[in-house]
């Protein structure tokens, strides 16, 4: 009997320290929690209510909490979300919104929201409208501003000012989601069409209309160039034979005031043959030739 109760004391501690480290264990593993890169942790209590501050920075890893909490993962980077809801792949969409024109012709539009919510808040977003905050308050403002935006405009207007439609929907966005800790980064039209293929026949028969206008004022403008390019090539050579005649004609007075018996008798003499030795001068002449005779005409012989 004392073998027995002595087994039972040693046994009795034994299984303490088992259950202690088997609590400690599950306390651990209970109390830390790995984030993904971009999100942060809600932190639940017993009763499933969020608290009202998340735990972690964005940056991911492991956050700790009490162990009988729980985290639910929550994405804080900044997301490219389609009008429709969906993720956006390279900012392509499929899903369009139905506007109206001014003439309340049907208009396609198709939309691209950036956003992050701020990791600071985050927890009052969850709170108040749920982890489907995105259809509750995003999806149908960005589908309410487009059509607010595109009924300011007629309908062969609105294709050409599309970027700013944009601009007016972002600024429209910003304003209204900023009040939910939700910050609008971009909006991005991906696609405007008109569902009508009359509407879009006519629309794109003006639009080809348009680029052949731009097309011939642009050819105008090259042959206007081209004219004012050959007008000033025309003109500049025109100028230049003016100041060669103008220089020539100076040379020429120049050489005349020079001209004088002694220096035409040089210069001619500077002329001849270099094989001729010696020059024979009539008597009485003091040059080779008769200038007087040279310059005045003869008379016809009969």
């Amino acid at each position: 009997m004392s073998d027995s109760g002595n087994k039972v004391g040693v046994a009795t501690p034994v299984c303490g320290i088992a259950f202690g480290l088997i609590f400690v264990v599950v306390t651990i593993f209970s109390s830390y929690h790995s984030l993904s890169y971009g999100h942060v942790g809600l932190v639940k209590n017993l009763g499933g209510r969020i608290e009202n501050s998340a735990v972690g920075d964005g940056k991911g890893g492991i956050v700790w909490t009490a162990p009988w909490a729980s985290v639910e993962s929550a994405n804080v980077q900044t997301q490219s979300k389609c009008a429709d809801g969906r993720d956006s792949e390279n900012n392509t969409c499929r899903t369009a919104y139905s506007a109206a024109s001014q003439e309340n012709t049907e208009v396609s539009v198709v939309g691209v929201i950036n956003f992050n919510v701020d990791k600071d808040h985050i927890s009052d977003l969850y709170v108040k409208q749920g982890a489907n905050y995105e259809e509750k308050i995003i999806f149908p403002r960005v589908a309410q501003a487009m059509k607010d935006e595109v009924r300011k405009y007629k309908t062969a207007d609105v294709i050409p000012n599309r970027e700013e439609i944009r601009k007016n929907v972002t600024t429209v966005l910003k304003a209204e989601l900023e009040p939910y800790s939700i910050n609008v980064s971009d909006f991005l039209l991906t696609n405007i069409d008109f569902p009508n293929p009359e509407v879009k026949k006519s629309f794109d028969a003006k639009v080809i209309q348009v680029q052949n206008a731009a097309a011939a004022e642009q050819a105008v403008h090259v042959a206007e160039q081209n004219a004012k390019a050959q007008a000033a090539t025309a003109q500049g050579k025109a100028d230049q034979t003016r100041i060669e005649a103008e220089g020539q004609a100076a040379a020429n007075k120049l050489v005349s005031q020079s001209l004088t018996p002694e220096l035409i008798q040089f210069q001619m003499v500077q002329k001849l043959s270099p094989q001729i030795q010696a020059v024979g001068i009539p008597s009485g002449q003091g040059t080779i030739f008769d200038l007087g005779s040279l310059l005045t005409p003869k008379a016809p012989t009969k």
